[in-house]
């Protein structure tokens, strides 16, 4: 008799979860047919207010679409015709909105090509001075005639020394493969072809040397040698 009971309660205790699922699967199911899961919104944020309006009118074109299928390569290639862009975060909101982070570039100097005038980008890239406000950032000025991705790997090799990049006003490539190096006091240092490093961690050395600090080049191009001069 006792086990007929634990039966009937084992039976109504199921009856009771199947009736409950239902009811939610039910529910859900009936909700779904009024979520649209289509991109409604698109929200671009971390540039300036114009250069945001931009970007979000440029994506346009993901708009209706579904937001499960997004094309990231697709989007990728648009942001990429950014070059002040120099990371990014996409989120998606469901059930219809993508947002997008974005982040600067570090601006390294200022270069020239073809007459024209433009930021280097830690980015690799070049970046159009269309903000004129860019124009009053204290960065050095680099003549590299076009080779300013050889500048960006300078730059990384720099920033491994003691010296302090922010002292330089201007860099001097030369089609040997080797730099001239101005600091602001206006010294000038010639750089060897091998072993910048090096050469840079000694002039930071001689720099702060009273007996060698009176002369305005130091020429670093020969191996343990350091040449001075006046001029």
């Amino acid at each position: 008799m006792r086990q007929l009971i634990d039966n009937k309660r084992k039976l109504f205790f199921y009856l009771i979860i199947f009736l409950f699922l239902t009811t939610i699967n039910f529910k859900i199911n009936n909700s779904y047919n009024f979520i649209s899961f289509k991109i409604k919104n698109i929200n671009v944020v971390g540039l300036s207010s114009k250069k945001n309006n931009i970007i979000q009118q440029k994506l346009r074109i993901f708009k209706d679409r579904n937001i499960f299928t997004l094309n990231k390569k697709e989007l990728k290639n648009i942001l990429e015709q950014f070059s002040i862009i120099g990371s990014y975060e996409i989120r998606k909101s469901y059930p219809n909105t993508i947002k997008l982070k974005l982040k600067r570039t570090n601006f390294l100097a200022f270069t020239y090509l073809e007459n024209k005038k433009y930021i280097i980008g830690e980015n690799n890239k070049l970046i159009s001075l269309e903000n004129t406000s860019f124009n009053d950032l204290d960065l050095p000025l680099v003549f590299t005639n076009g080779n300013y991705k050889k500048f960006i790997q300078l730059k990384k090799i720099i920033d491994e020394t003691k010296f302090d990049f922010k002292d330089i006003a201007s860099f001097y490539y030369f089609q040997i493969g080797r730099w001239d190096l101005k600091t602001k006091s206006g010294l000038v240092i010639k750089l060897p072809e091998q072993d910048i490093k090096e050469a840079i961690n000694r002039a930071h050395i001689m720099i702060n040397d009273e007996k060698i600090n009176k002369f305005n080049l130091l020429d670093m191009r020969i191996r343990n040698y350091i040449i001075t001069s006046n001029e």
